[in-house]
């Protein structure tokens, strides 16, 4: 989306009638989606002391808040990453990620690096958690080299797929010097809603402004956590934002830079840590993907270029 309860940051969502499913109905316990929410907490308490973290309303939280839907064009890109033998997309969903070649999908390393090739898939070519979609199975998962799981810095990892998802539009990365520096981004994923105890069937969006990491790093938000190889994105006021389930997915901006034409098909940001959700000053934190189009290019050219 956020730490504990849910995930990280920057995506809002008002869901209609027949589109959410109640946090009181019984369901099965997916322990991936537990693990993330329980480690980006203790980072966001090392980040900014215990008592700080525990103050925020709802905690570290990981929903898609003051958002919308997603339009059909909004990120055709994104991905859920799932629990393979949950059988049911909508309880097996327990991260987002970014289709970046036709068998190449980038996400985050926090939830990556403590699962195994065969206990996950990777869902395409769907907007909804209701069983459409294709599942996929991972031939390889690739964390950064200098990923931190204290400070949650090089938060990217490369999952290779065993088959080809064809027809479906890939993202492009941000890559300097033409990174986005401001303007507005776009924020998509199945995080569950805080403005109902519901979770969203439908895939949601959020369109929020990117925020200079030095007001990010002030006393009155994250205290000089956020680091070069983050970014953030939100408002002052609070509002919108991402949320639990979110984490790994696609922030992304339009070719034309400073808010110019086109879609949102550059992929700046990958959903990475913040606290709450949508709550004042503290705005959701992603991954800066440009330091990372390299690495990416890499990975995919050594381990996915022959499938």
């Amino acid at each position: 989306m956020r730490m504990l309860s849910a995930m990280l940051a920057a995506i809002a969502v008002t869901a209609s009638i027949g589109e959410t499913v109640s946090a009181a109905e019984p369901h099965n316990w997916n322990w991936m989606s537990e693990y993330v929410d329980l480690r980006k907490q203790a980072m966001l308490e090392r980040a900014v002391g215990v008592e700080n973290a525990a103050a925020i309303r709802g905690g570290p939280t990981a929903r898609i808040v003051g958002g919308t839907t997603a339009k059909p064009d909004a990120n055709p890109f994104q991905v859920g990453l799932l629990t393979k033998n949950e059988r049911d997309n909508f309880y097996a969903q327990y991260c987002g990620g970014t289709l970046y070649k036709p068998n190449v999908v980038v996400t985050a390393a926090h939830c990556s690096d403590f699962v195994k090739k065969w206990q996950v898939q990777v869902l395409t070519g769907t907007r909804r958690l209701d069983g459409s979609g294709t599942r996929r199975d991972v031939s390889r998962i690739i964390i950064h080299p200098k990923w931190n799981p204290d400070t949650f810095d090089s938060d990217v990892a490369v999952w290779i797929l065993t088959s080809r998802a064809k027809g479906i539009e890939s993202a492009k990365l941000a890559r300097p010097p033409t990174e986005l520096k401001s303007g507005q981004t776009l924020a998509t994923g199945w995080g569950y809603t805080e403005s109902t105890p519901a979770f969203p069937v439908s895939l949601h969006q959020v369109i929020v402004p990117l925020q200079p990491r030095s007001d990010c790093n002030d006393a009155d938000s994250y205290r000089g956590a956020v680091t070069i190889n983050m970014i953030c994105a939100g408002l002052d006021a609070g509002g919108k934002d991402t949320c639990q389930g979110d984490s790994g997915g696609p922030l992304t901006a339009r070719r034309g830079n400073q808010g110019g034409v086109g879609a949102y098909d550059i992929l700046t940001g990958i959903t990475s840590w913040g606290i709450g959700c949508a709550d004042r000053e503290k705005f959701g934190v992603y991954t800066r993907v440009a330091n990372f189009a390299g690495w990416i290019d890499q990975q995919v050219e050594r381990y996915a270029g022959s499938q």
